[in-house]
């Protein structure tokens, strides 16, 4: 087994306006808390421009956990699409929602102001004690489309086994192997 086939499947960006702190106000479980009803809902019209507006609830899942014990491997800034171009293609704009949850943070782009960020990646102090199970994080993040903005999270917490799911070993991708 080569060190990137430990990151493939066996058989089977915060608003810089809002403190982490503030946007990641817990739910509770509560089945019909109005953010996870609207997270029901189609997309929708905006009230003010008339643009399309939707609220999804985003998982933490196992592609995620997966760039983040790559980044905990990496040690420092990463540019994950020449790392682990396999996997980066894989969970596509996942890496970047790593962000809602404090695990992951990007590189501001320095050549083009067009661009949000520069590819390179690095795990946070939160990301690395997630990925050594001495932090849970909540499971699902409410976030605003257009904007990507962080609205809420989830009350119930995961671990970085249960974000990988069943089809994943944790010791393997912890030793690279």
């Amino acid at each position: 087994m080569t060190q990137l086939d430990a990151f493939r499947p066996r058989a089977r960006r915060t608003d810089p306006n809002t403190s982490h702190a503030a946007a990641a106000s817990m739910l509770e479980g509560d089945e019909e808390h109005p953010l996870r009803a609207r997270s029901r809902l189609p997309i929708q019209a905006c009230d003010c421009c008339g643009g399309k507006t939707k609220l999804y609830r985003r998982k933490l899942n196992s592609g995620q956990a997966r760039v983040l014990i790559a980044l905990y491997h990496a040690v420092d800034w990463v540019h994950l699409g020449r790392t682990i171009p396999a996997l980066v293609a894989e969970v596509q704009g996942d890496t970047s929602k790593l962000t809602h949850w404090g695990l992951a943070e990007a590189r501001p782009s320095e050549s083009d102001s067009t661009k949000r960020d520069s590819g390179i990646w690095r795990i946070t102090a939160d990301g690395r004690a997630f990925v050594l199970r001495t932090h849970e994080v909540p499971s699902h993040a409410y976030v605003a489309s257009p904007g990507d903005r962080l609205l809420g999270m989830e009350s119930t917490t995961v671990d970085i086994v249960e974000a990988l799911g069943e089809g994943f070993n944790y010791h393997e991708l912890m030793r690279g192997a």
